[in-house]
């Protein structure tokens, strides 16, 4: 209530580069007082200018508030890359909630923005689901105990698959975000998975090779191995007579699954091989060869090596090499006219290119990640580039002008429930992280965690005692767990708390649990409309 009036006061009374000087200047005075009295003496100064900076949208990059005092400043979704904070007096400051690397995204296939979800999975095992049209999250699919490598949406859009560093496929509702089966078979890590087009099969690829999977029965269909090393990426042609892999040996293999048998194996690339993508099936014929062919199913490779090689996959042929960038190439994918891909590379920056063979430069480039870019996607409508990075972001692009649009910070720990405990003087809180954690009502410090669910936590309560000797915490979870733990004993706060016991017996998420006033017994209700 009081910057932003402020803030426009500024504005009015100094050029914009003239008031970041003052600023400046105030903070390099501050910094002078601080080496000769203690920082506390200079009271909310530093955190006053702080703040300013963020409402009158000044790039902090490269700012210094080494050895200054910042009490209590509010940086949640504030980007403070090279931001220095050495010995600071960080006291009651909230910074932007944990974030992971995002390994990949994926777009749902319904053409209508109104209808159409972004998914996007990373470095806590969770999957993000977003609304494309307004941004705003849709759900969460928690279920893997490790990195998320490939999301992919059934061709219905109903249905989203998962491949994990846990080394097994996992297949969600993409309306609830529920688990609806694990496919258990792979012994080694999953880099990629994808749908067959009539949505029958999946296929997922990993460090022990290629498993096919019947959803109708959730049964294993079969397994191919031929390639030497791991296997990154596969993808089905758009009639489904093909399947292509590629991986950690730098070779294509083209199988035929109508006869179940290896058709091609395609050399050409020099270091490992990222991603294999075929073009669109409604896509353009516009990419001709020098001999005037339509190419029927036209296949698109990313490497290590910086390039992306496009090849007839129907006679195991090369028809052209992209020099793309000096640097790896994590993924490429096409847009859905079939007429451009979007390469996401290492060094980091999203390249946007025509398939036309004589396009010796990208049509855009597409700068702002921080990070090694992961992953990218166009939208269905081919309005949009979406763009993972391992700076924990998701960007959102222009796929006419490479613009940006939007970031999301795509890993936010959402808190469900949070609850005063032990007298007042502490708070209890849980969310989508899986953990409970305590806090000092006081200071705002973290004291410490409690890990065990396997699920977002859903409800926090402690028993209550008033005289607070012993006292319990229980916490429910979507795991559909209870767990009790202790965290005063003797009248003594433990400094990592202990788990007692778990309470096991609804068949649904359990979203409320209760003391008795006398701490001897413990309620709980749930989705399972039981108490």
């Amino acid at each position: 209530l009081l910057l932003a009036p402020l803030a426009n006061r500024l504005k009015a009374a100094y050029p914009r580069a003239g008031l970041e000087k003052q600023l400046s200047t105030l903070l390099v005075s501050l910094r002078t007082r601080t080496l000769s009295a203690p920082a506390q003496s200079i009271g909310y100064a530093v955190t006053n200018i702080l703040h300013l900076l963020i409402q009158l949208d000044f790039d902090l990059q490269g700012y210094d508030f080494s050895q200054l005092s910042v009490r209590q400043a509010f940086l949640r979704s504030v980007p403070l890359p090279t931001v220095n904070f050495a010995q600071t007096d960080l006291t009651g400051t909230v910074f932007t909630d944990t974030f992971y690397s995002v390994a990949c995204v994926a777009f749902s296939p319904q053409r209508d923005p109104a209808q159409a979800l972004l998914a996007a999975g990373g470095g806590d095992g969770t999957i993000r689901l977003w609304q494309v049209a307004d941004r705003l999250p849709s759900g969460i699919c928690i279920g893997h105990t490790s990195y998320v490598w490939d999301v992919a949406f059934s061709p219905d859009g109903q249905w989203l698959a998962s491949a994990g560093e846990d080394g097994t496929v996992r297949l969600w509702d993409t309306r609830t975000s529920q688990l609806c089966h694990t496919f258990v078979g792979h012994t080694l890590w999953l880099k990629s998975v994808t749908f067959s087009p009539d949505g029958r099969l999946l296929a997922s690829g990993g460090g022990d090779g290629v498993r096919l999977w019947e959803l109708q029965t959730n049964e294993p269909r079969r397994i191919l191995r031929s390639q030497r090393g791991g296997v990154w990426s596969v993808a089905f042609s758009p009639d489904g007579r093909l399947l292509a892999s590629a991986g950690d040996d730098s070779v294509i293999h083209i199988w035929d699954m109508q006869r179940d048998e290896l058709r091609h194996t395609l050399h050409g690339h020099s270091n490992r091989i990222t991603t294999v993508a075929f073009r669109p099936r409604f896509g353009s014929s516009a990419f001709m060869t020098t001999a005037a062919e339509d190419i029927e199913n036209c296949l698109a490779s990313s490497s290590y090596d910086g390039t992306v090689r496009l090849w007839d996959a129907e006679r195991g042929e090369l028809l052209h090499t992209f020099p793309v960038a000096k640097a790896w190439i994590n993924e490429v994918a096409f847009s859905s006219d079939g007429t451009r891909f979007v390469a996401a590379v290492s060094d980091p920056i999203a390249r946007v290119w025509s398939i036309q063979p004589d396009a010796d430069n990208p049509q855009m480039i597409l700068r702002g990640h921080l990070s090694p870019v992961d992953s990218v996607a166009f939208s269905p409508d081919g309005q949009l580039v979406a763009s993972a990075s391992e700076d924990h972001t998701v960007r959102l692009w222009d796929a006419r002008t490479g613009q940006a649009i939007d970031v999301l910070h795509g890993y936010p720990r959402t808190v469900m429930t949070a609850t005063f405990c032990l007298d007042g003087g502490f708070v209890a809180s849980g969310g989508w992280d899986r953990m409970v954690r305590l806090w000092d009502a006081h200071t705002g410090e973290e004291l410490f965690t409690l890990a065990g669910h396997t699920d977002a936590i859903t409800c926090i309560t402690t028993t209550p005692h008033s005289d607070g000797v012993q006292v319990l915490l229980a916490s429910s979870s979507l795991d559909y767990s209870i767990r009790v733990w202790l965290v005063r004993f003797n009248g003594e706060t433990l400094e990592r708390g202990c788990l007692l016991y778990e309470c096991h017996g609804h068949t649904h998420h359990p979203k409320a649990v209760t003391f008795s006033p006398d701490g001897a017994l413990l309620a709980s209700g749930a989705n399972d409309q039981t108490v």
